[in-house]
């Protein structure tokens, strides 16, 4: 149970349905339903609410291991700080699953449902998050996420494509440095629909007043 400055009360599980959460997304999704009544502007800046939540799903988290230790990772995925520098905000544990599913919706899944093998689920941050949420201006742009979604990410077994985190050629990796190009360029196709972003051949950019496409797949 939180008590909020606003004096709501928000009911809070550590483990809805009885089992620990199956991704990240699923607890992504959890906490957007949850936290629906509180101020989303407030809350994204309260760090006592994300350490106090930290701390609540610390078990789902940091795991303690057969010999009762805890592999811990960096402070910053555990604890937010006053400054509330980009990296250390994205990379929270629970804030960032959150702020995913919050700001995309189903579209967050190519974010927070990976391929990497790892007993500690929510600990485990894949390659395609860390490609795209690194950089600032990705995290919250929605055609950006949207179209990563749509070329990464397989509905039909609710998983990424094969591929889709490695380094060669339409990897997630190519896709976020095209981005960046279209970013750097101030391109307007970043702002519209993600068909405006994607073609045939991968993802365009703007150069003087002729399109370029760049191949990613």
């Amino acid at each position: 149970m939180i008590r909020t400055p606003l004096a709501q009360t928000i009911e809070i599980e550590a483990t809805p349905g009885g089992a620990p959460f199956a991704n990240c997304y699923d607890f992504g999704a959890y906490l957007r339903n949850t936290l629906a009544p509180l101020d989303p502007v407030a809350i994204a800046r309260d760090i006592g609410l994300w350490n106090w939540l930290s701390l609540y799903y610390f078990d789902q988290l940091c795991p303690s291991r057969s010999e009762r230790t805890r592999s811990l990772l960096a402070t910053e995925v555990y604890v937010l700080s006053p400054d509330r520098k980009y990296r250390q905000v994205f990379r929270h544990l629970v804030r960032g699953p959150w702020y995913a599913v919050r700001e995309h919706g189903e579209n967050a899944k190519v974010l927070l449902i990976h391929t990497e093998r790892s007993g500690v689920v929510l600990a485990t941050r894949g390659r395609i998050f860390e490609e795209l949420a690194s950089r600032q201006g990705n995290l919250g742009n929605r055609t950006v996420i949207a179209a990563a979604q749509h070329l990464y990410f397989d509905g039909k077994i609710n998983r990424p494509r094969l591929g889709a985190s490695g380094y060669g050629s339409g990897s997630v990796r190519r896709f976020a440095i095209v981005v960046q190009q279209l970013e750097n360029l101030r391109h307007p196709r970043l702002q519209r629909r993600p068909t405006a972003l994607i073609t045939p051949t991968g993802v365009q950019r703007m150069e003087g007043e002729a399109t370029v496409a760049i191949h990613i797949v």
